[in-house]
């Protein structure tokens, strides 16, 4: 699928993101080219349990986890659903050994 769009001028000076419901399919960063994901996440929830320090102090992060990441049969997803904080939507995991979760830069 293509897309092309006008935006307005004053999204200029900020990061952008696409998503499909809360799923990030692409993102743009300051001074920076797009990124479109190429490979989805395989939903084992290494991203929320490997928490070195409380991010941002969350008090849901117990024990380097996010207590409201839930077993899903194999996959682990989160207890939060669409009401998820926006951190975790746009958090790029690609540099987490093991994820599949990949983005490709567009020229």
């Amino acid at each position: 699928m293509k897309i092309e769009i006008e935006i307005p001028d004053w999204v200029e000076g900020k990061h952008l993101y696409i998503f499909a419901g809360i799923e990030l399919v692409a993102y743009k960063y300051l001074d920076e080219n797009w990124k479109v994901k190429t490979g989805r996440c395989n939903m084992c929830g290494l991203c929320c349990e490997e928490f070195k320090k409380p991010v941002l102090k969350w008090p849901f992060v117990k024990n380097k986890t996010c207590e409201y990441l839930k077993s899903d049969g194999e996959k682990k997803v989160c207890g939060l659903a669409l009401h998820r904080p926006f951190a975790c939507c746009v958090g790029i995991k690609e540099n987490k050994k093991d994820c599949l979760e990949k983005f490709e830069i567009i020229e």
